[in-house]
C-alpha cells in the first residue's frame, strides 16, 4: 500500500470558485483606487483601460495631465490624434495639443471627421466643434499642420517654418500673414452645395492669396 503523501501546492477550489462566477475584484475597488492604479501606468496602456468596462472608461482620463507629464521632456517630431466622435472629449483634445507644442512638434496632425457621415451631411449638419488652441498659432516650430473637421483661423498663424498645411473644412475666407517658407497647400472644401456660385471667386481669391506657395491643391474644386 503506497503511503499518502503531502501535497506543498495550495488549494485550487478559491481560484476556480472566483473563475466560475467571473469575479472580477478590481470591481470592487473604489474609484479613488483605481485611478491610483491607471496613474503608474504607461500613457498607451492607461488609454486602453477604458475599454475594460463602463466603470473604466472615464478613468484614465482623471489622470491625462498627469500621465503626459511623465513623458520624457524631449522633442516630439510628429504628433496625430483622431477622434470621429470630438464632443466627449474637448478638454482631453486640448490637452493632448497643448501636450504635443509644449513638446515642440513639428508636424501636427488633427482628424475630428466621422467616416460614418456622408461628406454633405458632416459639413452641413455637423460642423466643427474642435477649436485649435491658442498655442499652435503662436508655434514657431511647426513645419507641417494637417486639420480635418477642426475651426482654425489661418490669419492667426504666426509659424515662420511652417511648409505644409492641409485642411478639410467649409472654408470661405483664407488668409496666411507668413508665408515666406510655404511650400505646399492641401484645401478641401467639401462636396459644396452651391458649387456653381462660388467656384469663380473662391478659387480666384486663393490664388491670389496663395501666391507664393509652389503646389496648391483644392480637390473639391478643380474636379
Amino acid at each position: 500500500m503506497k503511503k499518502p503523501t503531502a501535497s506543498s501546492s495550495p488549494p485550487k477550489r478559491s481560484f476556480k470558485t472566483m473563475n466560475n462566477n467571473k469575479q472580477d475584484l478590481f470591481s470592487m475597488l473604489s474609484s479613488h483606487l483605481l485611478v491610483l492604479i491607471v496613474s503608474y501606468l504607461p500613457f498607451k496602456e492607461a488609454a486602453r483601460t477604458s475599454i475594460l468596462s463602463k466603470q473604466w472608461r472615464d478613468i484614465w482620463r482623471q489622470n491625462t495631465k498627469r500621465l503626459l507629464a511623465r513623458n520624457p521632456k524631449k522633442d516630439i517630431q510628429k504628433f496625430s490624434l483622431a477622434c470621429s466622435k470630438p464632443e466627449d472629449f474637448l478638454i482631453d483634445i486640448q490637452n493632448f495639443v497643448i501636450f504635443a507644442i509644449s513638446r515642440n512638434a513639428r508636424e501636427l496632425e488633427l482628424d475630428f471627421s466621422d467616416p460614418t457621415r456622408k461628406e454633405v451631411d458632416d459639413l452641413e449638419n455637423h460642423p466643427a466643434i474642435v477649436e485649435l488652441p491658442s498655442q499652435v498659432y503662436q508655434h514657431v516650430g511647426l513645419e507641417s499642420l494637417k486639420l480635418f473637421s477642426c475651426n482654425f483661423d489661418a490669419s492667426r498663424i504666426e509659424g515662420p517654418k511652417l511648409r505644409f498645411l492641409k485642411l478639410l473644412s467649409d472654408v470661405s475666407h483664407f488668409h496666411l500673414s507668413n508665408q515666406s517658407n510655404m511650400l505646399e497647400v492641401d484645401i478641401d472644401f467639401g462636396k459644396e452645395l452651391n458649387f456653381e456660385e462660388v467656384i469663380g471667386s473662391l478659387v480666384h481669391n486663393f490664388l491670389l492669396e496663395l501666391y507664393a506657395v509652389k503646389v496648391l491643391t483644392m480637390c473639391s474644386v478643380l474636379f
